[in-house]
């Protein structure tokens, strides 16, 4: 039971670490339509088809390369969907499927973790539309959660600040 539980934590991983290659695309290309309209190629603008989406399995079946204009599909996208998917294993074998609700809490910080990192990896910027509602989500959460004590919750928010 334990391993089907973990082989979907992976499975999950990887399709947002897929989803968070198009968040960062169209973040950066300041292109609108994040939650909603079609992939598609950065080259030749076609859309993508179902087959061509699925993680990792897409990029092989497709040779590394479009399925329409040939040209080779960068590494990026199934080391990001890589990434996400090892991170979402790591965080749910460290903390367990005994609290859900603090799994889930720390899998969507997981998510945004490395979204981040690699928006930074490619661009040597952090997007303050990703940022700052990841903070204030955490430290509602945390509070919420009883994660932490008030005065490290106050004190979170106000060190960046000064």
């Amino acid at each position: 039971m334990k391993f089907l539980y973990l082989t979907t934590i992976i499975l999950i991983g990887l399709a947002l670490g897929s989803f968070a290659s198009v968040v960062i695309h169209r973040l950066h290309t300041k292109e609108s339509g994040i939650l909603f309209g079609r992939s598609k190629c950065p080259h030749c603008k076609n859309a993508l088809g179902a087959i061509d989406l699925i993680p990792i399995l897409g990029f092989l079946i497709n040779k590394f390369k479009c399925r329409f204009c040939k040209v080779p599909i960068s590494i990026k996208y199934p080391l990001l969907e890589i990434t996400m998917g090892l991170t979402f294993l790591f965080t749910t074998l460290i903390t367990g499927f005994n609290q859900p609700v603090l799994l889930a809490y720390y899998l969507i910080l997981t998510f945004v973790f490395v979204l981040l990192s690699f928006y930074d990896i490619f661009f040597q910027e952090i997007p303050d539309e990703i940022s700052l509602p990841t903070v204030i989500f955490a430290g509602l959460s945390g509070f919420f959660l009883y994660l932490h004590p008030i005065k490290s919750l106050a004190i979170g928010f106000l060190v960046p600040v000064f």
